[in-house]
């Protein structure tokens, strides 16, 4: 007997493929049409050394550093709408 739940959104799916590519191959190339809020926060984390970015061709790679990868689930977060809706007012400082 198998239990579980078969995800069949797209948007759900590649959500958790980049999420997956910044956890496994710690880094990740967005469609930065697609992605604005998601290339922000990571503007953001750029600005405190955890990622170094670079956009060429309306694609971006957000490349996880050394000391970012202390916190690289701070940074998956960024693609996890589920995370933005938990927010209690506290941030990662």
């Amino acid at each position: 007997m198998e239990r579980g739940l078969v995800v069949r959104d797209p948007a759900v799916l590649e959500r958790r493929a980049l999420i997956r590519a910044v956890m496994c191959d710690i880094q990740v190339e967005l469609n930065l049409k697609r992605f604005p809020p998601e290339w922000l926060a990571l503007q953001e984390l750029a600005l405190d050394g955890l990622v170094e970015l670079s956009e060429a061709r309306g694609r971006g790679m957000a490349r996880v550093t050394l000391p970012g990868r202390w916190l690289i689930r701070t940074i998956a977060a960024v693609f996890d709408p589920e995370q933005a809706r938990r927010a209690s007012g506290s941030r990662l400082l």
